[in-house]
């Protein structure tokens, strides 16, 4: 190569590396962020290209989807998992697990299913809430789901406490292969060892008397008020088959339809630069592996998107924890009908 395409190769690479600490200043000043040491900017600042890697291969490897930068975008993977996802956990021994108490699931026709169904708009789920820098996920699939089931039985929609759960529930189940998981506060914690907590608990307190503190990263101890418990549950259910295996999507259609938002979790590393659309990645099991999970979050509905040559693709319409300003205002949406990312595979909901 001669000097001059060596040169020209120079002055490409310098505008880019121009472009990009213009793009993380931007970026900085959008989300209000400063670093104490120009150490913690260069790190940052090798994040976030680290970010505009993983963007432009989501981009190419998802068939509807955006990806982009939010607020997660100065963290490396590892860091967004530690400090926003849950320790992996293999799938089948967490489906396993979850049937280890509760009751059978019933079983529903399917056969007239709708092509749509949201209970959002039915009233029966609450505002996006913002679990902060603690891996509480656990705490806000378990609360969204009683939400609902409270509002179908009362027609009232009162928002619970999450960080009861978070103090209060140090639940256990066996895993195969692992032994014991117990619910541990911003550590993580699995949503049907904390039904079987408010099952003996007698239920829940509100989101008012008792607020959610923990967006820092650090859990409290148990202020349970007996007097002030509500939201009794009875028991809870696993949409799991007996065996490890996924649920079956329509059969969680028919739940949801009957019972209200369903408690799920799956791998979602992929979640971490998510815009908007529906993820359906070419290649999921490269993208997000289906049998390990490390984030808990809540199916309210589903419905069909038709593109401009008519083709179709269902999709689940996904509640997080992650503050409206992610993804589609604290949303997102995800290819029903193939177990993406292993949401079929640790199925739950409590049991009014």
């Amino acid at each position: 190569m001669n000097r001059t395409a060596l040169l020209l190769l120079a002055l490409v690479a310098f505008a880019y590396s121009l472009s990009v600490h213009e793009q993380f200043r931007a970026w900085m000043k959008e989300h209000n962020k400063s670093y104490s040491t120009p150490a913690e900017f260069s790190r940052r600042l090798e994040n976030f290209k680290a970010t505009i890697a993983r963007i432009e291969r989501h981009s190419q490897h998802n068939k509807q989807a955006s990806f982009g930068h939010n607020k997660f975008s100065d963290l490396s993977a590892e860091e967004f998992a530690n400090t926003y996802l849950m320790k992996k956990m293999p799938a089948q021994g967490l489906a396993t697990s979850c049937l280890a108490h509760g009751i059978t699931a019933p079983h529903y026709d399917v056969s007239d299913l709708p092509t749509s169904f949201d209970w959002r708009t039915k009233g029966a789920v609450t505002p996006v809430k913002d679990q902060g820098q603690c891996g509480s996920c656990w705490t806000f699939s378990t609360t969204g789901n009683i939400e609902g089931q409270n509002f179908i039985k009362t027609g009232k929609l009162v928002s619970y406490s999450e960080q009861l759960l978070v103090d209060c529930s140090k639940g256990c189940c066996n895993i195969p292969g692992y032994g014991d998981v117990c619910n541990s506060a911003c550590q993580g914690g699995w949503q049907w060892n904390a039904f079987f907590d408010v099952v003996s608990w007698g239920g829940l307190e509100t989101e008012d008397d008792y607020p959610y503190t923990s967006g820092g990263g650090t859990s409290g101890t148990c202020q349970m008020n007996n007097s002030l418990i509500t939201g009794k549950i009875s028991n809870y259910t696993c949409l799991s088959q007996g065996d490890g295996a996924a649920a079956n999507e329509d059969q969680m259609a028919a739940y949801i339809m009957q019972n209200g938002p369903i408690s799920i979790a799956m791998d979602a590393g992929y979640l971490q630069s998510y815009r908007s659309g529906i993820v359906d990645p070419w290649f999921p099991k490269l993208e997000c592996d289906p049998t390990q999970l490390d984030h808990a979050l809540l199916i309210v509905g589903w419905g069909v998107d038709t593109n401009i040559v008519g083709e179709t693709t269902p999709y689940w319409i996904v509640k997080n924890s992650w503050a409206l300003s992610w993804g589609e205002k604290g949303y997102f949406r995800i290819y029903r009908g193939a177990n993406v990312c292993g949401l079929a595979n640790a199925v739950s909901s409590a049991v009014i």
